[in-house]
């Protein structure tokens, strides 16, 4: 009887154990994304900076509301278009947009890919949007007068979309590809899919982005002025965009699972 109450014992403390251990690397990853920017890259054979892809680009630094140093890169085309900003996915970096870039260069008078903060070579920690959006907004300063077009994938076109109804700087069309589901089994299904070492439960999820200080990004209603094209991918839950973005003229489409990244 003792050795059967000397393992349960045991098999208690081991569980809570992992639970905690659980919550810990979880709160931590979401924090600190792996920075697969450069691996992805090699191994895609895509460019590692924009010289490599036949553009000659300045590099500079965008200061954060809150000091951070955001590294960036920015390109003029001498085509007419507005200003393209892109963002990328949680876990990437700006090395990862310099392959969506050349799909807006025709369009675009200038593009702009930074790392988001906690990301590539970017300081700070990601917090799921909530701080990104003003470091989008403080890049859109910087470069001046627009219009613009934000380009996002993944948690970047979420954040894309956030921006829409915050801004008064002149935006003229957002382009939202695979943006993130907002319930918490889709958001653990994406964070899995780009590098979190635990696929925690619901509730270890939302102990854990609770002790992280961060919350799943939800999108709601936008400015009435840009265009907004939004491409989901076909093996997501579809949210009714039109409601929820309280627009009627959303243009939403579809993607292919295993090309809404590439």
């Amino acid at each position: 009887m003792q050795i059967v109450l000397g393992l349960v014992v045991i098999l208690v403390v081991a569980t809570a154990a992992w639970l905690v251990l659980a919550v810990v690397m979880t709160a931590r990853g979401l924090r600190r994304p792996p920075r697969r920017g450069v691996a992805r890259a090699i191994a895609r054979g895509a460019p590692l900076a924009p010289h490599e892809a036949g553009w000659t680009a300045e590099e500079w630094f965008v200061r954060t509301e809150d000091g951070l140093d955001l590294p960036a890169w920015r390109w003029t085309t001498g085509a007419d278009g507005p200003v393209t900003i892109l963002l990328h996915d949680w876990g990437d970096s700006r090395i990862s947009e310099l392959q969506h870039a050349a799909s807006f260069v025709d369009d675009s008078r200038e593009l702009v890919v930074f790392d988001q903060r906690g990301h590539g070579e970017a300081p700070g920690e990601c917090t799921l949007a909530r701080d990104e959006v003003d470091d989008v907004l403080a890049v859109m300063r910087v470069l001046g007068d627009g219009p613009f077009r934000l380009v996002g994938y993944g948690l970047g076109a979420t954040t894309a979309l956030l921006v829409a109804g915050r801004t008064d700087i002149p935006v003229s069309e957002i382009v939202a590809i695979d943006p993130w589901p907002d319930d918490v089994d889709g958001v653990i299904a994406r964070l899995h899919e780009a590098g979190l070492a635990i696929r925690p439960t619901p509730v270890l999820f939302q102990v854990a982005s609770r002790l992280a200080g961060v919350d799943i990004p939800r999108v709601g209603p936008g400015a009435e002025g840009p265009r907004i094209s939004i491409r989901e991918r076909d093996d997501t839950a579809t949210i009714p965009w039109s409601d929820r973005l309280a627009r009627e003229d959303v243009e939403v489409s579809t993607i292919r699972a295993d090309t809404s990244s590439s």
